[in-house]
């Protein structure tokens, strides 16, 4: 993944048209270019850097071992598969 990252940003670099459309809708600009098609479920989010964002990317939350032995009895119903469904997302 980090291969087609360098390539994306390279590419936005030297190519302004692929950069605004990069900005402006990520997944069909990845799709046009590249031919990579990113799953629905991945969110994409491209930003250009100001000098005065900071991004941290936090680690997947894991289920709970209560969690865990609800799934095991059969009574997962409330266990979503994203994880991150739930979670609120600034866009």
């Amino acid at each position: 993944m980090e291969k087609v990252q360098a390539q994306i940003i390279a590419r936005a670099v030297a190519d302004q048209d692929f950069r605004a459309r990069l900005l402006a809708d990520p997944r069909a600009a990845i799709r046009e270019e590249f031919g990579v098609t990113i799953p629905e479920r991945v969110m994409v989010e491209v930003h250009e850097d100001g000098g005065n964002v900071a991004h941290l990317v936090l680690p997947a939350v894991h289920l709970t071992e209560d969690e865990l032995a609800l799934i095991a009895a059969g009574q997962g119903d409330e266990y979503e598969e994203d994880p991150h469904a739930n979670y609120p997302v600034n866009r």
